[in-house]
């Protein structure tokens, strides 16, 4: 089935709560010149993938982020969902309170990131040399779909 997909800017995408699931535009095998949408379903690649990083997966790497942010001019960021139930907030503080630099992060002062036509407030940022921490506010583990103003705001403060 893969072989007869046409892929092209218009297939449309379904999200169905995982990234795996895509509706693809297909020729019918019973006439060619039908084209129809196809959920396509992937968990194959996606168990392939799981279980070649499985060695790595929940491990801290305090000891490498400490390291790129000792050694090298690569800005080091990090950001959160407030609302995040994968990858909470407080595991995260937790995380960069493990980091050598967390006693002088701590005393450095947070900036309020406020929504340039709103004037609401989207969540805090907080800098120590080439390291960043981004709160995000009312987005969860998708900050772009759930907070695009406040992901579209920190991606040009990374980039800037």
């Amino acid at each position: 089935m893969l072989g007869s997909i046409w892929w092209s800017d218009e297939v449309h995408f379904k999200l169905n709560s995982t990234i795996n699931r895509h509706n693809c535009a297909y020729q019918a095998e019973e006439n060619p010149r039908v084209m129809r949408d196809r959920e396509v379903d992937l968990p194959g690649q996606a168990r392939k993938v799981f279980v070649a990083q499985e060695g790595e997966f929940m491990k801290a790497e305090t000891k490498v982020v400490n390291e790129l942010i000792r050694s090298s001019n690569l800005k080091v960021v990090v950001y959160s969902g407030q609302l995040d139930l994968i990858v909470a907030t407080l595991g995260t503080e937790k995380w960069v309170a493990d980091l050598d630099i967390s006693m002088a992060f701590k005393n450095t002062k947070r900036r309020i990131l406020v929504d340039p036509i709103t004037q609401t407030v989207m969540g805090y940022k907080r800098s120590l040399k080439n390291f960043s921490f981004y709160w995000i506010l009312n987005a969860g583990h998708m900050i772009p779909s759930d907070n695009p103003t406040g992901a579209l705001q920190m991606v040009k403060l990374i980039l800037a």
